[in-house]
């Protein structure tokens, strides 16, 4: 693995799991995995039989603005083999949002395909691992709510606070699971895929029909 990643232990603790009210789903060909509308490849079914191996999964987001829309992915591989793909589409309001997701349809495959089985998340993304392994649980015991001086944004509500929980209360149910990061476009191999994946879900957008 390369030396650019850097790992963090999570802690745990419970939290309410709530639906993405405003996400909706922008594809309609693909086959549905955990949150709008994915696309997903498995290369070998036989490879996720139970061994002991960690699974190493690389997630990404991306996001125009422009169109309010963006892209996720996750791509795991075991023993350097990709064994399972999946992407999608959805409208959301940044990059931050999408690369929360990816990591939440990352542990719901886990939690719904091999659930018990110890894996390494890798994302570029340092928001999401600050988020997940610091504050997460302040953010939990705030009641969700930003952590500032200034009282009128102590009542504000945390940004992606639907997508926080819902990550919260993945990584509640699945202690196995670790959130680590890893330097973006630096060539390694797993997050160079994430990120094409991610890239070409939101190339695919269609806009939905009214």
């Amino acid at each position: 693995m390369a030396t650019s990643c850097i790992s963090t232990r999570l802690s745990m603790r419970r939290a309410l799991s709530v639906g993405f009210s405003e996400m909706r789903a922008m594809t309609s060909t693909s086959s549905a995995l955990v949150l709008g509308t994915a696309a997903s490849r498995t290369d070998t079914d036989d490879t996720l039989s139970p061994i002991t191996d960690t699974l190493q999964i690389y997630v990404d987001g991306s996001f125009d603005a422009a169109s309010r829309s963006g892209g996720w992915a996750f791509v795991v591989t075991q023993a350097n083999l990709q064994i399972h793909v999946a992407q999608g589409t959805m409208t959301g309001s940044s990059n931050n949002s999408f690369e929360i997701l990816s990591v939440v349809n990352a542990i719901s495959w886990l939690e719904n395909e091999v659930p018990a089985r110890s894996a390494l998340i890798w994302t570029d993304s340092a928001h999401v691992v600050e988020g997940s392994s610091r504050w997460r649980s302040i953010w939990r015991g705030n009641g969700w709510r930003r952590v500032r001086a200034n009282s009128r944004e102590r009542h504000r509500t945390i940004p992606d606070v639907k997508l926080w929980q819902e990550l919260d209360a993945l990584l509640e149910r699945n202690p196995h699971v670790r959130i680590q990061l890893c330097k973006g476009h630096s060539g390694i191999r797993g997050n160079e895929d994430a990120d094409a994946a991610a890239k070409a879900a939101l190339t695919n957008v269609r806009q939905p029909s009214r």
